[in-house]
């Protein structure tokens, strides 16, 4: 009998919506799911004032710059006992930090460690590319990428914990590329991240997002039984988008950006400023938000303070992960019960990403994706 960590099923023929079973150490995980990814600074603990989060993304790197909390790991040997928290969690094992300053990651070590804190999924190191980079630079990013698949999957086995290659590629032929150089060191793909989204997405445009949407569709039709877990689309619109487009897993570091950024983010209308910052010129997606026009139930609302939204960023931070981590909830109940179609839709309706949905809705009648 062939172990199948995950199992999907889509829910509708309009679009490549599904639900599925993700099997972490003997517990059955229900997708779509939304990590929260996590530096281990402000808010401290976040988990202890927002109740609702299911899962975190936590990045190896970021654990090693901070001594005290890498010695109390290694002395617990458990991560999550480490930090208190009874969620699940991903471990980012990535090389944008060293791609960045063109230092060479420590691939040996960095799994060595990563094998240590024992997460129930580990991302293989990848170099994330870039529109911006050179053809050949990104050629070798990569290379280097699938090469340290290898490498993970040889170090983890075993372990019990799921390992999660990452695709880079902005085209169908790159992806088909990548998945023919993965099919050489795995015989069957149960989990795949599709990375490199948020340079191709900055600054954001309708025609940037399509071509992201394109990629995702792509590769969900390559792979349809795999759990696709997408990077750089995990706002409160734009994570219904992913999933629309055939995503299974999502992360969010918008909680804490927009956070500090001085925005909040709303299910169904966007993210509105609630704080002057000048540096940043953002145009809402939604033309009708006020602090009059939502209801919110987040830690910070509940307590019946608005004012707190506007002087604190960590209040902004903790209303944004409530309701990120709320709208995915809600978002996997409606697939389940068959209605997420109708839920997303009236979620985007009154946005201009509304022309988003529609471009999936017309990529599915045409089986065009790339």
């Amino acid at each position: 009998m062939i172990y199948l960590p995950f199992f999907r099923e889509e829910t509708t023929s309009d679009f490549p919506v599904g639900h599925g079973r993700l099997r972490l150490n003997r517990q059955e995980v229900a997708t779509p799911i939304l990590w929260i990814s996590y530096e281990f600074y402000s808010p401290h603990g976040l988990w202890k004032r927002v109740s609702n989060i299911d899962a975190l993304l936590v990045n190896i790197h970021n654990i090693e710059d901070r001594k005290t909390l890498l010695d109390k790991i290694i002395a617990t040997r458990d991560l999550k006992k480490a930090i208190e928290f009874d969620g699940h969690i991903m471990l980012d094992c990535g090389g944008i930090k060293f791609a960045k300053h063109n230092v060479t990651l420590d691939v040996k070590r960095t799994l060595s460690l990563g094998k240590l804190l024992g997460p129930e999924i580990i991302i293989s190191p990848d170099y994330p590319i870039s529109p911006c980079n050179s053809t050949q630079e990104n050629e070798l990013r990569i290379e280097s990428t699938v090469q340290n698949m290898r490498k993970t999957i040889h170090t983890m086995r075993d372990s019990g914990t799921l390992v999660l290659p990452v695709v880079h590629g902005y085209s169908s032929d790159k992806v088909d590329h990548v998945l023919k150089s993965m099919s050489k060191i795995i015989d069957h793909i149960d989990l795949i991240g599709l990375g490199s989204l948020v340079p191709l997405l900055t600054p954001f445009t309708l025609d940037k997002a399509r071509k992201v949407i394109d990629l995702i569709m792509y590769l969900r039709r390559k792979l349809p039984s795999a759990l696709l877990h997408v990077f750089g689309m995990s706002s409160v619109l734009t994570m219904h988008l992913a999933f629309l487009s055939g995503a299974d897993s999502i992360d969010s570091q918008s909680w804490i950006r927009s956070a500090g950024y001085g925005k909040i983010q709303i299910p169904g209308r966007g993210q509105l400023f609630v704080k002057k910052n000048r540096k940043y010129k953002y145009q809402q997606w939604s033309k009708e938000l006020s602090m009059n026009s939502f209801d919110c139930d987040c830690p910070v609302c509940k307590e019946n303070e608005l004012d707190t939204l506007i002087r604190s960023k960590k209040a902004r931070a903790i209303h944004n992960a409530y309701t990120l981590c709320s709208e995915a909830s809600k978002a996997r109940e409606m697939v389940e019960r068959g209605e997420y179609v109708h839920f997303a839709r009236d979620r985007l309706k009154n946005t201009v990403l509304f022309a988003l949905f529609r471009h999936i809705q017309e990529r599915v009648k045409k089986q065009s994706f790339v």
